[in-house]
Order: structure tokens, then C-alpha cells, then sequence
């Protein structure tokens, strides 16, 4: 008996491996939209609906919002989907001469825009353009507003890829990893939730590293 072994020209890379600057661009780059497909022909303003090919048919899109399901009670679980089935049998007329056909399309935005939006919208209106808030994203805005250049870590750059007012390069030189730290209060090293809380945080940074 003897063996055959095939070889590749691409060596497989080590579990280890660092992860290249084109490997965190690929996680962000948008996938082709399935709304292309459609037999979209107008829109009709009137009824908030799409016209179809045929011009009979139309069609109406929704946008779905995540809702944080984390840490909460059955009774909220049990609001939620009972709204959720509310909201798909009473959206649709019956109607026996003219059927609707229901049709759920799902798509992934991998798009980190609307949690930039966000977490600038979070800050309360007594605390906007203080020393505590007013330092987010200021390279960003900074860069926005005014003909300048700067050096931002490759997911923060991510964050801004579809603003049409930002140009994203590569750097032209190496630039030293950033070390990322926690501090907490003595007073809280052993407070159980807080323990909790770094350990998340810990797990997370392991994965985006990873």
C-alpha cells in the first residue's frame, strides 16, 4: 500500500497568525443587494409601494430594528412575540378576489453606520460638546469638516466608509500596535457584576483579536 500526498500552492497560514489590514476590509465590504434581483418598475408614492413588471403587482419593504432580547423577563419575550405576530397577520388585508402573497427576504447590513449615528445620539443633551463627550469621534468629524489627515485604527476608519466626505487609504509607513487597558476602582475588584463585566469585555477583545 502506498500513500499519495497532494500539495497546495497556498500553504494554509497558522491558527496564530496576525490578522492582515485586507482581512478586516473584507469584513466590512457590503455584499450585492438582492433588491437588484427584484422586478422592481416604479415607486408609487401615494401607497408607499412598488409597482412590479407586470403593473399589477406591487410590493412594500420594511425595515426591521434589532431589539435587545439580553437579560430579559418571559413576560417581555412574550409581549415581544406576540407583537411581532400581530404585526405580520394585521399588515396584510385579507382579501378573497385579490390575494396577497407574503414573501420575507432577509439580509445582513454589515454596515456600522447606524451604530455610529447611535452612540452619538446617546449623549444626553446636558452633557453634547463637553470634556466627558465631546472628544468622540472628534478625529473623525475633524477629518470631515476640514481638509486634514489622520491615523485612526482600521475598525474606527471602518465606521466612516460610507460617508461620501472621507477618502479611507492605507498608511504609507508602519505604524506600532496600540495597547488597549481597563482600569477599574479598587473597590470594585471583587464586586461580582463587575467581575462579570470584565470578563465580557476580556472575552470580546479576545475574539476581535482573534
Amino acid at each position: 500500500m502506498t500513500e499519495r500526498t497532494e500539495q497546495t500552492d497556498q500553504p494554509t497560514p497558522p491558527e496564530d497568525a496576525p490578522v492582515k489590514t485586507a482581512d478586516v476590509k473584507q469584513l466590512y465590504r457590503r455584499p450585492p443587494s438582492f433588491t437588484d434581483l427584484l422586478p422592481w418598475a416604479e415607486y408609487l408614492p401615494e401607497s408607499r409601494a412598488f409597482l412590479l413588471e407586470d403593473g399589477i403587482s406591487v410590493g412594500a419593504l420594511f425595515e426591521l430594528t434589532p431589539v435587545g432580547t439580553e437579560a430579559r423577563t418571559p413576560r417581555f419575550m412574550a409581549e415581544l412575540r406576540d407583537a411581532i405576530q400581530t404585526a405580520l397577520t394585521d399588515a396584510i388585508p385579507e382579501d378573497e378576489h385579490t390575494p396577497w402573497v407574503l414573501q420575507v427576504y432577509v439580509q445582513d447590513e454589515p454596515s456600522l453606520r447606524p451604530l455610529q449615528q447611535a452612540v452619538d445620539a446617546y449623549v444626553q443633551p446636558g452633557a453634547r460638546d463637553t470634556a466627558f463627550t465631546r472628544h468622540y469621534q472628534a478625529a473623525m468629524k475633524l477629518a470631515e469638516l476640514r481638509d486634514l489627515v489622520v491615523t485612526l485604527p482600521t475598525r474606527a476608519a471602518m465606521l466612516g466608509q460610507e460617508n461620501p466626505e472621507l477618502v479611507i487609504l492605507d498608511p504609507p509607513f508602519d505604524i506600532p500596535e496600540m495597547e488597549l487597558k481597563m482600569a477599574w476602582s479598587p473597590l470594585l475588584h471583587h464586586n461580582p457584576a463587575h467581575r462579570w463585566l470584565r470578563g465580557v469585555i476580556v472575552d470580546v477583545a479576545r475574539e476581535v483579536t482573534s
